[in-house]
């Protein structure tokens, strides 16, 4: 297995694997891929600061910042599609409130501790977004049982702030979002 440690505009985790039975990102069809994202027309243009604002959001989350996340990251019109089909999970979360009562409904109420998202890649599009591989890590409340499994959001950034995040229950999707090959 290789570790992409330098990718282009973006940061990846030494632990990304790229090629393998358990590949998670081809690195030659990620290059031959940047010619097939699409732009979103309301996204800033291309910085580092998205880049830097979202990796500053996730480790927020990661402290149990909630509400510094939700003032500070979020937009108040803020739209997460959180991409999952379960019941109990909204598909939709709109607006800073709705966001900090999810927050606080998934990512900390049925964990022992509360959910981490460990940064596994963070890669700036070339239309502004942001692409983030994460691996998500807890341990239910009661069962015990550790949870360790794959999700990932492509970020749209307005004025340093997230107005819309999408997500995805595997790397590949959000890689076939993007236009990026897997």
């Amino acid at each position: 297995r290789r570790a992409i440690r330098q990718p282009v505009r973006g940061y990846a985790s030494p632990a990304f694997a790229s090629d393998g039975p358990g590949a998670r990102l081809n690195a030659e069809a990620v290059i031959k891929a940047r010619s097939n994202r699409r732009a979103i027309p309301d996204n800033d243009p291309v910085s580092d600061e998205n880049l830097e604002r979202a990796r500053q959001g996730y480790e927020a989350l990661n402290r149990g910042e909630v509400e510094r996340f939700v003032t500070e990251f979020a937009h108040p019109d803020n739209e997460f599609h959180t991409g999952v089909q379960v019941p109990s999970i909204p598909r939709v979360v709109r607006g800073r409130d709705e966001l900090r009562d999810w927050i606080h409904q998934w990512y900390e109420e049925p964990w022992e501790g509360r959910l981490q998202m460990q940064v596994e890649r963070l890669e700036q599009l070339d239309d502004g977004r942001v692409l983030a591989l994460l691996t998500l890590r807890a341990k239910g409340r009661g069962s015990g049982v550790p949870v360790d499994t794959e999700y990932a959001h492509i970020i749209t950034f307005v004025e340093g702030l997230s107005t819309r995040v999408d997500g995805f229950p595997t790397w590949k999707q959000a890689l076939a979002a993007a236009g990026l090959a897997w």
